[in-house]
């Protein structure tokens, strides 16, 4: 889905159309959901015991991300706009999969598919670091298709396409 709202993206801006809120956000969306139900299937199969420290930290790394961005963002523009929202959802999602995985990465470390988790949390990670990114540039109208923040989304698909086949290639 990111591959066709990338290249709906890069129509609308190349044809110059206000890129706010379109068809490719849609599609942005769609990702997250996936990813959130891969993490839940692969994790709840093995029905770790996850101690309280553990929880607390896969709520604490989405919510201390939100706030950063929160801050940093508000504190420049001064009010909340659709950007700043707009933005909000992705780094809110972002950090979210980024919690999960990580806590999969941590679940999966020891046995035969720690090196596919490891993988996958560092695409996520780079996905994050560009939603982040993103919502920051495009909450001030500073995001172009040429910024080299979008090396991180380019880097993290295929590195997630390559965790993803690593992991079905072990299963």
């Amino acid at each position: 889905m990111n591959c066709i709202g990338e290249t709906v993206y890069g129509i609308y801006e190349t044809l110059g159309y206000d890129t706010s809120f379109t068809v490719a956000d849609i599609l942005f969306y769609t990702f997250y959901p996936l990813v959130l139900i891969h993490l839940v299937l692969n994790i709840r199969f093995f029905k770790p015991k996850i101690s309280y420290f553990t929880k607390a930290w896969v709520v604490a790394i989405p919510i201390t991300i939100t706030s950063i961005y929160s801050v940093l963002s508000f504190g420049k523009l001064g009010e909340a706009n659709f950007e700043f929202y707009s933005g909000l959802t992705y780094v809110i999602l972002s950090s979210t999969i980024l919690s999960g995985t990580l806590l999969g990465a941590r679940i999966f470390r020891q046995g035969v598919l720690g090196i596919a988790w490891l993988v996958l949390l560092i695409g996520i990670i780079l996905q994050t670091t560009g939603d982040v990114w993103y919502s920051y540039l495009d909450t001030f109208n500073q995001y172009t298709l040429t910024h080299p923040m979008n090396l991180f989304y380019y880097a993290s698909y295929m590195i997630i396409a390559y965790a993803l086949y690593k992991h079905q290639k072990i299963i």
